[in-house]
């Protein structure tokens, strides 16, 4: 197991919870993103020193923690930034099958999907929390996240209440991207001929 986490007061947490459960986890104290190795603020979420999130300033009163755009603001912490490539790769993992990954960066996906390049065609299944796409950004966000997979081997699905709504191919309808707070995506590598 590797996990990100960008967040300083989450770090020992997470190490406390991987020893108590007795769980072998590689901790990468830098934010996943498509650029390894830049230095941004992360400013704390207010109220809690815990449950923060990288995702970009384009998704503004998110109440888990950011990532500063620009100059730091008081209270603001420094942390860097690394891709899922390069973690791998430091890490010796640079080849070989990544059974499972999971993705909740609070509006961050699509950096942190560019930044698994070399890694997604190896990855067999993902789970994406892609709670804010629909209805924001520049017109069809879902279409353009089905087709990613789509275009990577990948089917993708919503994950609904009772069921897994295909997103990919001939699935995909229109009245996706009108659908606000739309849960997760699971994705797993095509079967289809």
């Amino acid at each position: 197991i590797i996990a990100f986490e960008c967040n300083p007061a989450n770090l020992p947490l997470l190490k406390a919870a991987a020893d108590r459960e007795g769980l072998k986890v590689a901790i990468v104290d830098r934010a996943a993103s498509d650029v390894a190795g830049a230095e941004v603020a992360f400013v704390q979420p207010s109220g809690t020193d815990q449950a923060g999130a990288y995702f970009e300033d384009a998704t503004p009163g998110n109440p888990f923690g950011a990532i500063a755009a620009g100059p730091p603001p008081d209270g603001a912490t420094t942390v860097a930034t690394t891709t899922v490539d390069e973690a791998l790769r430091e890490r010796g993992f640079a080849d070989g099958d990544v059974g499972f990954a999971k993705i909740d960066v609070e509006g961050h996906e699509a950096a942190v999907l560019r930044g698994m390049a070399a890694t997604l065609p190896r990855t067999r299944a993902l789970l994406v929390e892609c709670s804010d796409l629909a209805a924001e950004g520049d017109g069809a966000p879902v279409k353009a996240l089905a087709e990613f997979f789509d275009a990577r081997g990948f089917d993708a699905y919503r994950v609904g209440a009772d069921c897994l709504l295909p997103l990919w191919g001939d699935h995909y309808h229109p009245i996706y991207d009108e659908w606000r707070y739309w849960s997760n995506v699971v994705d797993r590598k095509s079967t289809r001929l």
